[in-house]
């Protein structure tokens, strides 16, 4: 039988500092949300452009090789607002978005092409966001107006995004763990 490589997601990094101010805003949701939210871990905190799933080594390295092919110039982004899905009144998923969203939507259309003769993508618009956390029961609502977290967040540097990480993810008790398979990077 085939090797598995658990749970593929194609992803674009933070750098520390960037993850540690994230952190800080995930300190001050959790002051108001308790335990009814499981947080991610600060140094798991990344934007997820595709979800491939459990693939075999073969369809790893076809991916491999696709993704080699992506030809996008590097971009600066900021974070700009908080959300959450299915929306802010009453979320499951509580996520930091993405602005402007033009350069991440043109991305993840590129990446789709690249790979769309073996995956499929959701029919929905792709919103560039990195998940905080997600709600363990029920929903919540969220106080988007918040000057502390407003605060927080425009005190986030802008980053420029420079490459794209395909990763791996074992689910452990202790949450999941991430693996780097490969590094793509952008044009400069």
């Amino acid at each position: 039988m085939a090797k598995m490589i658990s749970r593929v997601f194609l992803a674009v990094d933070f750098p520390k500092e960037t993850k540690q101010l994230l952190g800080e805003i995930q300190g001050t949701l959790q002051r108001k949300f308790f335990s009814r939210v499981k947080w991610v871990k600060r140094e798991n905190l990344h934007l997820t452009l595709f979800f491939a799933g459990d693939l075999s080594e073969k369809e790893l390295e076809w991916l491999k090789n696709r993704l080699k092919e992506l030809s996008f110039f590097s971009f600066s982004t900021t974070f700009s607002s908080l959300g959450g899905f299915p929306d802010a009144q009453n979320c499951r998923i509580i996520w930091l978005g993405m602005a402007p969203a033009f350069p991440w939507k043109k991305l993840a259309e590129k990446v789709a092409f690249l790979v769309k003769e073996k995956f499929s993508f959701p029919q929905r618009e792709f919103v560039p966001h990195v998940t905080l956390g997600r709600v363990k029961r029920g929903k919540i609502g969220l106080d988007r107006e918040n000057k502390k977290l407003t605060t927080l967040i425009r005190k986030i540097p802008p980053v420029r995004v420079k490459s794209l990480v395909l990763y791996s993810s074992q689910l452990t008790s202790r949450g999941p763990q991430y693996t780097k398979i490969k590094e793509f990077k952008l044009l400069l």
